[in-house]
């Protein structure tokens, strides 16, 4: 079993967009979304979905698009690192 690990900044990326989505769409909006991306990330964890490989902006890294947002992640064997979690119009490289 693949454990999931939340980088910093990543922890901030989903505060950032469940306030975001609060604000705009409402509470329970931003709990389906806040959920999606926490099963999509399961998903990649256990194997059932893919990542793209990114090393366009660094070593092994991968993106998988939920959503209007980009988790980008490292995996091995056991462990996944959700590096960040940012939307899909930002500029990746200035941020990761």
């Amino acid at each position: 079993m693949v454990k999931i690990y939340l980088a910093k900044h990543a922890k901030l990326d989903l505060t950032e967009i469940r306030q975001y989505t609060v604000d705009r769409r409402g509470i329970e909006q931003a709990r389906k979304y806040i959920r999606l991306i926490y099963q999509r990330a399961n998903d990649l964890a256990s194997g059932r979905l893919q990542g793209k490989l990114r090393e366009d902006i660094a070593p092994n890294l991968k993106s998988y698009h939920v959503g209007r947002h980009i988790i980008f992640y490292t995996q091995s064997e056991n462990i996944m690192k959700i590096a960040r979690i940012l939307h899909e119009q930002m500029d990746f490289s200035r941020h990761l």
